[in-house]
């Protein structure tokens, strides 16, 4: 009988190495698809963060610029002297708006007129109104960076793992391959090899962050 027919400890091996490196092969990819999900998942959510984060900044510039053309109009009403006018346009403001222009008029010289016409008084400020809304998209911008920043992590990690089944797959051609060789030094030297292979790819698996089923179905 032949050296390859012969069930000695390379041939042992390799079936060892063959069982464990398709296991652990299959092992990564489940990880890598966990850890996609999660990828899509966070970059989801970090379209729908911009998506909100958008409508809010322009939501708030649009009331923002009526709310200056209003208080704009309530100026040149004050300074002509048309108080009605005046509050025809105060009223036009909602009450949010209405509260920081209130605090913005507190600010005013008790003549408008006369100031605007004195050229040592400082120029009249206009308000800057509204400024929560802005303040809400920039909260929602920054979540959604951190949303994106999380799915580039996950995509990272689901890449690893997908290195790892490359290194795996190719502990498995060496062992399956091994098995043909007749010579038994070439057998146990290529499913030697697998071995180290197999060793090596099961060390870098062991340093990437691992994902429980439960964790990514709850998503």
């Amino acid at each position: 009988m032949s050296d390859r027919h012969q069930p000695d400890l390379a041939d042992i091996a390799a079936g060892v190495i063959l069982a464990v490196a398709g296991l652990m092969s299959a092992w990564a990819t489940f990880q890598a698809s966990l850890w996609g999900g999660n990828q899509a998942a966070a970059f989801a959510e970090a379209n729908r963060l911009q998506t909100e984060a958008s409508r809010l900044e322009i939501v708030a510039t649009q009331r923002q610029t009526t709310a200056l053309a209003v208080a704009h109009a309530w100026l040149t009403a004050t300074i002509d002297g048309e108080t009605a006018r005046a509050r025809f346009y105060e009223r036009q403001l909602d009450p949010a708006q209405r509260r920081l222009f209130k605090a913005w008029r507190a600010q005013l010289p008790a003549d408008i007129a006369a100031a605007k016409e004195d050229p040592d008084q400082p120029p009249i400020p206009m308000p800057t109104l509204l400024r929560d809304g802005r303040e809400a998209a920039i909260r929602k911008r920054t979540a959604a960076e951190a949303a994106f920043q999380e799915g580039q992590t996950a995509n990272d990690i689901g890449d690893r793992f997908v290195f790892v089944t490359v290194i795996l797959s190719l502990a498995l051609f060496l062992a399956g391959t091994g098995q043909l060789l007749r010579m038994r030094i070439a057998r146990t030297i290529v499913i030697g090899l697998a071995g180290v292979i197999l060793l090596g790819g099961a060390l870098y698996s062991l340093q990437i962050p691992r994902l429980p089923y439960r964790a990514a179905a709850d998503l």
